[in-house]
């Protein structure tokens, strides 16, 4: 079996953003996600990004190399990046959300380490993971 990384990071656009570009940023992700069996999160607020890759090691890594050079944005700031136990999103090949400003720089505060020497169980989830997941719960229920 595969091993399963993910990857979560903060960057900022380096122009602004149509309704349009995000569509179009939005269809190419999808489809490459799901050619490489990759499933997470994109939340944006203007012109602030938040991503969260999940998926086989080395899928994830080849995106996130693809990620780090693509011209669209820049100071991208490492948040976490390190094999996982399990998925968080297993149904969002990148699901999408514009976030309150409020929680991009929650995110990019957050804890993202556990001890490695305990498995990655519901309660020993980083504080970045569980706001994320309770932030998309809310905002898939409409809430």
């Amino acid at each position: 079996m595969n091993q399963l990384a993910a990857i979560a990071y903060v960057s900022s656009a380096t122009s602004d953003l149509s309704v349009a570009d995000l569509e179009a940023l939005l269809l190419s992700a999808r489809a490459q996600n799901a050619r490489a069996r990759i499933t997470g999160v994109l939340l944006h607020h203007d012109g602030s990004f938040f991503q969260y890759l999940e998926g086989p090691e080395a899928e994830v890594r080849a995106v996130y190399a693809r990620i780090k050079t693509a011209r669209q944005h820049c100071g991208l700031i490492e948040l976490m990046n390190r094999r996982i136990e399990a998925r968080c999103f297993e149904d969002w090949k990148m699901g999408f959300s514009r976030a309150p400003k409020s929680l991009v720089l929650q995110l990019s505060q957050a804890s993202w380490a556990t001890d490695l020497s305990q498995e990655l169980g519901k309660e020993n989830k980083p504080s970045g993971i569980k706001l994320l997941l309770e932030f998309w719960r809310n905002a898939v229920r409409g809430t």
